[in-house]
């Protein structure tokens, strides 16, 4: 039972379903029912009587009455059939979601859990239901901690297809959201018809054939598939595992400055202590920063105001060099539809969860102690303030690092691709905020597309005290908004291609 995508009719299905129907015949018989819905886009309120219409006209036709239920959806219809799907369990025996993918709202304390076998099936060039979702799904379902890798696998894979745009888990002409954010495909149209009914078959094959064998060359195949999947995900598990991502789980906004890493929740930002305050140490040889990062709302003043910290004094020039400890907050922010910060308060609505908003951090708020502190602490005479973190340049520097280590770790096609056709981020000069912190809290890092949008470029807002600084409590700082390293590789996949990779683009198709 497959359920349509908004504003694409179900005939749009028809070359893929009978390709499914084609893959899947040396094991099963599969019917294809496409119900259609008013004003074609499914809801809760009609996918029931839609179903139930269509299930009773497939068995008029003489499908029996005793066959399994494989309910399916994409798009949109993914998001609405897997909510029917979870309140018929009983009668369901597999569920398919294209372009579409398991909900955030389907987690108990950032613990994932659902009722009914699901294969998810994303596009690399979905414009829509982006890949690095996608990505979030493989490792909720298959590779957090708390899951059972051996049980999930074959019973909530998630695998992605290469060139494949979200248009292309149907046929014809797209919608007019789809025309606007979809991009451009890098596989023809029956090709990836043939990898999607590959993908179905298999996992229907695993989940629903009698032969042992045709089972257990699905099961090899279906392995081989997740295998593939994993290295592609790879450098974009790696990048939200930098930012220290909230959907992996929560920020543990622990009482104390230095918060401890717990099962629950995640203490800190890896970035902000392996990157950014090391950053400030930079150009000393023989000096090394060892920091540790807490995450914490960075407006916070009750128990108490946090703030960065270096814990020793040394001489870079002394024999083995200098090992300075420091301290540094980190407050990740999200604007993608879930995560609403509205004036000191934070708001998850986990049903809005559609993948077509980015999902990393929009920026990450870092407190930091001075590259002139640093220098004071290291042992250099009189390091000069103006000089050091005066340029209006130390956050570009750290933001530059972020864009340098995403090119370095996403796929080489990645990178080529988004080479020839990407809009690439830009490093302008930082900019002064009134010397306050609110100041800086409420001005967010800004992208500001190039008026010949060949770049879109980054102004990190600043806010930098000298270790002389009249106010003692405030003295020695630099504080920066930071482009997450997941936010420069999710701008390389999805977001950085749409200006002149995408069907409202210029560009033209490979195919």
């Amino acid at each position: 039972m497959l359920i349509q995508g908004a504003d694409i009719k179900p005939e749009a299905y028809i070359p893929l379903a009978k390709e499914i129907q084609l893959l899947a015949s040396s094991a099963l018989q599969v019917w294809v029912g496409i119900p259609e819905f008013i004003k074609d886009s499914a809801n809760p309120l009609v996918l029931d009587k839609g179903i139930e219409r269509v299930l009773e006209s497939l068995t008029s036709q003489g499908m029996s009455s005793t066959a399994s239920l494989v309910t399916a959806g994409h798009s949109l219809g993914g998001a609405m059939v897997q909510l029917w799907t979870d309140e018929h369990k009983d009668r369901v025996s597999a569920q398919v979601l294209m372009g579409a993918f398991l909900t955030r709202s389907w987690k108990k304390d950032y613990i994932f859990g659902y009722s009914v076998p699901t294969l998810t099936i994303g596009g690399e060039l979905d414009g829509l239901a982006r890949v690095t979702r996608m990505a979030e799904a493989f490792y909720t379902q298959l590779l957090d901690p708390s899951q059972n890798q051996t049980a999930n696998m074959p019973t909530f894979p998630v695998t992605v297809i290469a060139g494949l745009s979200h248009m292309q888990f149907a046929s014809g002409t797209p919608p007019e959201l789809v025309q606007k954010r979809d991009l451009l495909p890098e596989i023809s149209y029956e090709t990836a018809h043939t990898l999607i009914a590959s993908d179905v078959a298999v996992f229907l094959t695993t989940r629903l054939a009698v032969d042992s064998k045709a089972i257990a060359v699905a099961n090899k195949a279906l392995s081989s598939r997740l295998q593939q999947t994993y290295d592609f995900a790879a450098p974009i598990l790696a990048a939200l595992k930098f930012e220290g991502y909230h959907n992996f789980r929560p920020p543990c906004l622990c009482p104390d400055d230095i918060c401890t890493e717990q099962p629950t929740c995640t203490a800190a930002c890896p970035f902000t202590s392996q990157v950014s305050q090391p950053t400030m140490g930079a150009g000393i040889p023989g000096l090394t920063v060892n920091n540790a990062d807490s995450f914490h709302d960075v407006w916070e003043t009750e128990p108490t105001v946090h703030l960065a910290s270096i814990k020793n004094s040394c001489n870079y020039a002394d024999v083995g060099g200098c090992v300075l400890n420091t301290t540094t907050i980190t407050q990740a922010v999200y604007h993608n539809g879930e995560d609403l910060e509205i004036w000191k308060k934070h708001f998850d609505v986990a049903w809005l969860d559609f993948g077509f908003f980015p999902i990393s951090a929009v920026e990450l708020r870092t407190k930091m102690s001075s590259r002139q502190n640093v220098y004071t602490h290291g042992g250099v005479k009189e390091p000069s303030f103006d000089e050091l973190d005066g340029g209006h340049d130390r956050c570009g520097e750290i933001n530059q690092k972020s864009i340098d280590w995403a090119k370095a770790t996403v796929s080489a096609s990645t990178a080529s691709r988004f080479e020839a056709h990407g809009q690439p981020y830009r490093i302008a000069a930082d900019k002064d905020v009134c010397p306050a912190g609110p100041c800086w809290i409420w001005e967010e890092l800004h992208y500001n597309e190039t008026e010949s949008k060949d770049a879109v470029e980054l102004v990190s807002p600043l806010f930098a005290t000298a270790t002389d600084f009249w106010l003692p409590k405030t003295q020695g700082f630099h504080y920066c908004k930071v482009l997450s390293p997941a936010r420069a590789v999710e701008w390389m996949y999805v977001d950085g291609l749409r200006a002149k990779y995408s069907l409202a683009s210029t560009a033209t198709s490979k195919m």
